[in-house]
């Protein structure tokens, strides 16, 4: 018999469902059935939702676990997480093979006699490596901080997981052919050696970027940080202000004090990332960048079964959120100060026993307790709530207390009650406006005390928060942005007295663009700032103030920006070392998450 003809036979066979096995076998058998094509396109992508779903859900419960390092301290939470994301997995699965079945259609239409095993081949080919693509890209940035063999697991197994993928995708869409057609497949099925070839190919592609990623173990910090006398320090964060606004009223005289450092010390840019602001101020007072830090996200979720909250979801997020969490099989919970692992520069600068000052900052809830004060971020609601952690030390509640009581905002009121109805204005004043005014008034009353913080961190969260749904005018709320800096220009014109580095960061939050502006200046001199360091990383800020503390060089923290006079490092060390996790009652977490939600975070 010529080869022609024993291909046209071997095919026919095949179409009848002799000459199958395995998952072409159970992906052909409707081929032989007698429904219309729409619902054989419906049989099919139910049983490729079934099988595939099963591979998402494994592929993507593995993943969620390397990323949040459940692995090593509950690697049994990879069943429940399969579990959870097995429903998700065959629904998207069944959804995107009926888009595929489409896309076949047309396909067919215009191709005309060709090769049905050859176009389905072809089809599931593209699909597989764009899906590759997509899934691995995200999943790069949830791997990144996990261990090699984790790191390398992970790789074989998505290598193993596209071509399993392929050849259901292949079958599949081979199946559909028949059935759309009525014709035999013509062509041998995929040879053994290609599919070693493809496994291959596919082991390379997603081995190298797990490769490059590969750090050694984390190093261990020292015993002892070894410091030299150094100086006092201020971080002061404003969020919500574009960079125009700042130009524009430092330029016509709105802010002398502010002036006054920017013509001695220059004003740096910044990029601003696409990340929360969690994650973005917890770099500003770390120097690391988030993965390093910990701080990824505002939320965390902790599905039923499971030991460890993720973190890091990626593209779960929706499912998580929007399904399981109203249906009360996951827990939902608010970013807390025991899911950072890198401490502060004011912790840092508290090891030695002098007082510092942190007022409001992110990741700071609930408050650890160290020499001077701590106000957690959200403190002025959490107070008002009577929240525990929302303050250390907590025999200063009552004190601080009764600064809220008394704290006045009355320009914020007027400019207010002058843009806003008077509802409006009223919820915009109590929710972000006040706080502002209490945290400014500590924070200036602890820097005038007769023994004032060595380091020193205020963040302001009020324009940012104002701006999620203002309903006023522009110009009512331009007026805002200059009272909120003329307010910091009175701190600082106030509060410089003993200081010898200041660090300004003014980010455009919520409101828009990626770019912000930083004002660093010192008392020892930062008059020559080159043109090419006129942009810095943010990380750099929290580098800047180490080294002013007089504390050495972690190799994990980038150098000081250039232009200034900073002292050498009294030593180099691999890591400052990480924070030991603590425990938060679940009744204070739901406060902290009523609390961002309400600021319109969450």
């Amino acid at each position: 018999m010529a080869d022609p003809d024993l291909e046209r036979v071997r095919g026919e066979l095949q179409r009848m469902g002799y000459l199958t096995h395995g998952l072409e076998r159970v992906l052909l058998q409707d081929a032989l059935r007698p429904p219309t094509p729409g619902r054989a396109l419906l049989l099919l992508a139910l049983r490729e939702g079934a099988l595939a779903g099963v591979l998402v859900a494994a592929v993507g419960a593995f993943a969620l676990a390397v990323a949040n390092r459940s692995l090593t301290t509950s690697p049994f939470d990879v069943v429940p997480l399969f579990l959870h994301l097995l429903l998700p997995g065959v629904l998207l699965a069944a959804a995107g093979f009926a888009l595929l079945g489409g896309l076949l259609a047309l396909v067919l239409r215009f191709a005309g006699r060709r090769s049905l095993r050859g176009t389905s081949t072809a089809i599931a080919l593209l699909v597989t490596a764009a899906a590759a693509v997509v899934a691995y890209g995200h999943a790069l940035g949830l791997i990144a901080e996990a261990g090699m063999a984790a790191r390398l697991g992970f790789g074989l197994g998505a290598a193993a997981a596209a071509l399993l993928l392929l050849r259901l995708l292949r079958g599949g869409l081979l199946a559909l052919a028949v059935r759309l057609t009525d014709r035999a497949p013509l062509g041998r099925p995929l040879d053994r050696r290609v599919v070693v070839g493809l496994g291959a190919v596919a082991s390379a592609l997603f081995l190298v970027p797990a490769l490059l990623l590969a750090r050694g173990g984390s190093p261990a910090p020292p015993e002892v940080l070894p410091s030299r006398p150094g100086e006092r320090v201020l971080l002061v964060g404003v969020d919500g202000v574009l960079p125009q606004e700042f130009d524009y009223l430092l330029q016509h005289g709105d802010l002398p004090e502010i002036a006054r450092l920017t013509e001695l010390a220059g004003v740096t840019r910044y990029r601003r990332e696409s990340e929360p602001p969690a994650a973005f101020w917890t770099s500003i007072a770390t120097g690391l960048r988030s993965p390093l830090h910990g701080v990824a996200s505002l939320d965390s979720f902790r599905p039923l079964g499971t030991a460890t909250p993720l973190e890091r979801v990626g593209l779960s997020r929706a499912w998580w959120s929007r399904v399981e969490a109203p249906l009360g099989l996951v827990e939902y919970r608010p970013l807390l100060a025991n899911r950072r692992r890198a401490p502060t520069l004011w912790e840092l600068a508290a090891r030695g026993g002098a007082p510092v000052l942190a007022v409001d900052w992110w990741a700071t809830y609930p408050a650890e307790p160290l020499p001077g004060l701590v106000l957690a971020h959200g403190a002025y609601q959490l107070l008002g709530e009577r929240t525990a952690g929302a303050m250390a030390p907590e025999s200063e509640r009552g004190a601080i207390e009764a600064e809220r009581e008394k704290t006045a905002a009355g320009d914020f009121a007027a400019a207010l009650q002058a843009g806003l109805p008077a509802d409006a204005a009223r919820a915009v004043l109590d929710k972000a406006l006040r706080p502002d005014a209490f945290y400014l008034d500590v924070f200036a009353r602890r820097l005038a005390a007769a023994s004032p913080p060595r380091a020193a961190a205020l963040y302001l969260p009020g324009l940012d928060i104002a701006a999620d749904g203002w309903r006023g005018s522009g110009v009512a709320f331009s007026d805002l942005v200059r009272l909120e800096l003329v307010a910091v220009d009175h701190l600082l014109a106030d509060g410089l007295r003993g200081v010898g580095t200041v660090a300004l960061v003014l980010d455009p939050g919520r409101r828009g663009g990626n770019e912000g502006r930083i004002v660093l200046w010192r008392a020892g001199g930062c008059r020559d700032i080159p043109a090419s360091d006129r942009r810095i990383a943010p990380e750099q800020v929290a580098a800047a103030l180490l080294r002013a503390l007089g504390l050495p060089q972690s190799a994990e923290l980038p150098e000081p920006p250039g232009g200034c006079a900073w002292e050498p490092a009294p030593a180099r060390v691999p890591t400052y070392g990480q924070r030991a996790p603590g425990r938060v009652p679940a009744s204070d977490s739901q406060e902290y998450l009523k609390n961002l939600r309400s600021l319109g975070y969450l």
